[in-house]
Formats: structure tokens, C-alpha cells, sequence
């Protein structure tokens, strides 16, 4: 089940990670399931990035 915090908060960060990665493609940022912090890791492991590193980019960007 999604923390509807994180799920309200993904919509900004989805954006941040689409300007940061043009690469990345509107399915690879689409929530299917999990947390916020499993789809962090999902796409971090797509970009070649650890999760902190990719979490600390989205949180100074």
C-alpha cells in the first residue's frame, strides 16, 4: 500500500527526475506498486546510481 504522503509528493518528484534524466520514460516513472522508497530504487538501478545518491539529487535539485 502507498503512503498517500509520498504518493501526493510523487507528482514533484517525478517531475524533478524527468528534467534531471530525459532518458528516463514516462512508464519508468509511473507508480505500479510499492513505496516511494522501492520505486527510488528502481529507477536509481536503471540510472546506475545508488538510492541515497539519487535520493539526495532529488532532494537539492
Amino acid at each position: 500500500m502507498k503512503d498517500n504522503s509520498d504518493y501526493y509528493q510523487w507528482d514533484r518528484i517525478k517531475s524533478k527526475l524527468s528534467q534531471m534524466y530525459p532518458s528516463l520514460t514516462p512508464a519508468d516513472l509511473t507508480w505500479r506498486y510499492g513505496t516511494k522508497t522501492d520505486l527510488i530504487e528502481m529507477i536509481a538501478s536503471k540510472l546506475g546510481k545508488t538510492t541515497q545518491d539519487l535520493q539526495a539529487e532529488v532532494d537539492n535539485h
